[in-house]
């Protein structure tokens, strides 16, 4: 639920292609017992595994596929989740407006949900996110906000 950072990964490219397709395989299972949430974990595992391999643009596609799973579902948790993620990677990538953009929209499915810890936990994730551009003032304020 916190900020996902890319890591490199330090396997072998058939390696890395194996560990892809049994992630898939279980993507697909989720999807013919109708599992959402192991479909979403899956997709949330390919996008950070392609992000870490240094493929962005097959990361984006995984989030997306996992936006519109939960979407789907109605899954508001998940969707928080995965927009936090897109957050993280976006700023890693140095489009801080779109991870901003991001974390605003998480912010708003927690309140279209009525759920107001996943507010909250929005509020505190783009505190992180703003920490970590450095943004030190805005922090505070989103973790003050976040708290009352």
């Amino acid at each position: 639920e916190g900020l996902y950072l890319a890591a490199p990964l330090n396997l072998e490219a058939e390696e890395v292609s194996e560990a892809m397709a049994a992630v898939e395989d279980v993507r697909t299972v989720g999807q013919q017992v109708g599992d959402n949430a192991l479909e979403v974990e899956a997709l949330q595992t390919l996008s950070n595994m392609h992000l870490a391999a240094g493929d962005a643009e097959k990361a984006q596609q995984a989030i997306h596929a996992v936006l519109a799973s939960c979407q789907g579902a109605g899954d508001a948790p998940g969707e928080v989740r995965t927009l936090h993620m897109s957050a993280s990677w976006k700023l890693h990538k140095g489009e801080k407006t779109e991870a901003m953009e991001a974390m605003a929209e998480a912010r708003q499915v927690g309140q279209r949900a009525g759920d107001l810890e996943l507010e909250a936990k929005s509020l505190q994730a783009h505190a992180e996110l703003r920490l970590a551009a450095g943004e030190i003032h805005e922090a505070i304020r989103l973790r003050y906000e976040a708290g009352s």
